[in-house]
């Protein structure tokens, strides 16, 4: 390296550790540490655009598990050589107000509202039971049905603001349920390390979050041995169980074995337990697994007690546009609902509960959400879906790629070689396979800091495990903010390598 290279070089790493040294002095203030690192690595590229050079050449940054429009720029896509032939995606899941998906979609709205309009369906006065239109329940529906969620009809289903609202709404709907009629403090179980949004939305509507120590775990996921070890803690019954079939942070599905004798362990403690499914990422999956996921889910019955929350943001590539839902199915579980005239105890089914909350509190899903969720269905052809998948695991593969060549004798990453994304390598019984394609959660040699050693030796910026209640000895990258090109051109050994698999 010349000394003229190394100038920006020195001169950028002075910025890094500035601001990684503020960020780290903050991070306890923080009530959402993912957040205050992104803030330090948008401070950091502002920093280095401000020398007159490109952040992308030096830092790589994938933090927010969202998927940023600026990486499906047609002029990105086509004058990157890894993404030119996703390039279509740049049109078809960005919503560019100056794109031709964006026209149409406007169109087909347009031709909804007409259609409502002819058939006396007026969409100020949306909606009076606050659950979306029949026709965007219809497409949850039949999205589930595909992956072996069999529903009776339209309404089971409630369209909501994204997946976020419709875990909060759930959260909210059986706590208040609970402290309603049988006047105590309701529990919900989670494995330690899940995304902590979802366990702070249940704590802050008035449910007991436990959680049940996975981070000694293989694949950090809850096992009927982790379940029995939090009851040997004298740790109460849980009256609902929070289960992430494709998981944020770790990149992994359920293995449906697992996820069976979890079931059925936890319907043996409570036979009124109530399964919170977050589904936010089962859309992304291969779809075969998804499948045998929710055949387990079928077989053990747990769909008749259970509450789904649906994420189409992520489907959609879309996190903008919070569209979510809610499937519950009526002929199900019922709780106890206090008791009746006749002094007999009652209950209510949780499609009741649901409803009746719903109908109390939410004033209903957006009508402007509703009919562009309709409009997407329309313009958006079902294969988009499958090519940004691959797209999210080409990336998954670079990275993998990248960080094998660049700690060639694994002294910050442990196990590398095991990772393997669907689609790549062989795999094998001893494999990780990291199916939910947004993200890679890796470990790390014992001692070596997310922020002090990976990201000031390598540039590369994660999240540390302890964000989502693992030990510090884990980094989740997100994928959704970087391209192909951005991750090769960490490693030019392994961008050559990649180049010549294209030319081959």
């Amino acid at each position: 390296m010349t000394q003229a290279e190394q100038a920006p070089q020195a001169r950028v790493q002075t910025v890094i550790d500035a601001r990684l040294d503020s960020v780290i002095a903050h991070l306890p203030e923080y009530p959402n540490k993912l957040r205050a690192i992104e803030a330090g690595i948008q401070g950091i590229s502002a920093d280095i655009r401000d020398m007159g050079l490109q952040p992308s050449d030096y830092v790589l940054g994938g933090i927010v598990g969202d998927v940023a429009p600026a990486t499906f720029t047609a002029e990105a896509a086509m004058g990157g050589q890894f993404e030119r032939q996703f390039a279509d995606l740049a049109d078809k899941l960005t919503l560019d107000p100056e794109g031709f998906t964006y026209a149409q979609m406007q169109r087909e709205e347009r031709n909804i509202l007409i259609g409502y309009k002819h058939e006396g369906r007026f969409m100020t006065r949306y909606d009076v039971s606050a659950r979306g239109t029949p026709e965007s329940r219809d497409i949850i529906r039949n999205e589930m049905q595909a992956i072996g969620l069999a529903t009776d009809n339209a309404d089971e289903v409630w369209m909501t603001d994204g997946g976020m609202g419709a875990l909060t709404r759930t959260f909210r709907a059986l706590g208040n349920h609970i402290r309603r009629t049988e006047e105590r403090e309701p529990v919900i179980l989670s494995q330690s390390v899940c995304f902590r949004m979802a366990t702070n939305a249940a704590s802050d509507n008035g449910l007991r979050v436990q959680y049940a120590m996975t981070s000694d775990q293989p694949h950090q996921e809850l096992s009927e041995e982790v379940i029995d070890r939090y009851l040997a803690q004298g740790q109460p019954v849980p009256d609902m169980m929070l289960l992430t079939p494709a998981d944020n942070p770790t990149a992994r599905s359920s293995d449906p074995h697992n996820l069976e004798r979890v079931i059925r362990r936890a319907q043996g403690l409570n036979p009124g337990m109530v399964f919170v499914f977050d589904m936010a990422y089962m859309s992304m999956i291969p779809r075969d697994k998804a499948q045998a996921i929710m055949k387990v889910i079928s077989d053990t019955g747990a769909d008749r007690q259970a509450v789904f929350a649906v994420s189409e943001s992520k489907h959609y590539a879309s996190p903008g546009s919070r569209i979510g839902a809610t499937v519950i199915k009526r002929q199900g579980l019922h709780l106890p609902d206090g008791t009746g005239p006749d002094g007999q105890p009652r209950t209510k089914s949780l499609g009741d509960i649901f409803q009746f909350d719903t109908i109390r509190n939410y004033p209903g899903f957006s009508a402007v959400n509703d009919v562009r969720f309709q409009a997407l269905h329309r313009v958006i052809p079902p294969e988009s879906f499958d090519r940004f998948a691959a797209l999210l695991r080409q990336r998954q593969e670079a990275l993998l790629e990248v960080l094998r060549d660049l700690d060639p004798n694994g002294l910050y990453f442990a196990g590398l070689d095991d990772v393997r994304v669907p689609g790549y390598g062989d795999g094998g019984d001893a494999t990780e396979t990291q199916d939910n394609p947004l993200y890679l959660y890796l470990r790390l040699r014992p001692g070596v800091s997310v922020l002090d050693v990976v990201a000031r030796k390598l540039h590369i910026f994660g999240v540390p495990g302890s964000v989502f209640g693992d030990n510090d000895d884990h980094i989740r990258i997100s994928l959704g903010v970087v391209s192909t090109d951005e991750i090769l051109k960490r490693s030019p050994a392994t961008q050559q390598r990649w180049i010549r698999r294209m030319t081959a």
